[in-house]
């Protein structure tokens, strides 16, 4: 009976240490296992879930040289969104002044208006209405510009960024942080370059 217990109790002991042997492995060495066995089988359908950029050395073998722990920096989408919502209030704004200095001098800035309509110079007592009216319009054109493109920047941020996230996970444009975790696998056996994946 007691020789039953403590083999019983030898083989939990080993158990356990072959547990401890597996948890000192690297976190994940899974993900960079199926990543590389994608690229040896050239499944573009499961690298595309992976990366942006394609890989197509094949590699032998491979393992994770270096990895760190994970850091949290700021996404270029919430500097983006702001920026968009800074450029709207400001056409915003000059749109209301610009309303606001047509109200003031209705009579001079349909007499500008009216004459620019017709092709004809403006007169020299209404050069400095139409020169104030031009600064308006020129200025609303810039800022229509700049938010167009910075339209234009918040949607190439969230494509980019939606196709880093794992599928369904929703996007918010009040998103503060994301976490990079820096992954550092080599490739061995391969004379070629080293295979390198950065997170």
């Amino acid at each position: 009976m007691r020789n039953g217990i403590r083999h019983l109790s030898g083989l939990a002991g080993l158990g356990l240490a072959l547990l401890a042997l597996a948890a000192c492995g690297h976190r994940d060495q899974r993900l960079v296992d199926q990543y590389f066995n994608a690229v040896n089988a050239k499944d573009n359908q499961t690298l595309g879930s992976f990366a942006a950029v394609g890989f197509d050395k094949k590699v032998d073998r491979w393992r994770i040289a270096k990895e760190s722990d994970e850091e949290k920096a700021p996404i270029p989408l919430t500097d983006l969104v702001a920026k968009q919502k800074e450029l709207d209030k400001a056409v915003a704004e000059n749109k209301k002044a610009a309303t606001a200095y047509s109200m003031d001098h209705y009579a001079e800035v349909t007499q500008v208006r009216d004459a620019r309509a017709a092709g004809k110079p403006v007169p020299a007592k209404l050069a400095g209405v139409g020169s104030e009216w031009d600064k308006y319009n020129q200025k609303d054109r810039d800022l229509k510009k700049q938010l167009a493109d910075a339209n234009a920047a918040v949607e190439r941020e969230k494509r980019n960024l939606e196709r880093s996230q794992r599928p369904g996970a929703a996007l918010r444009d009040d998103a503060a942080q994301v976490r990079h975790q820096g992954r550092r696998p080599a490739a061995l056996g391969d004379p070629g370059p080293q295979a390198g994946v950065e997170g």
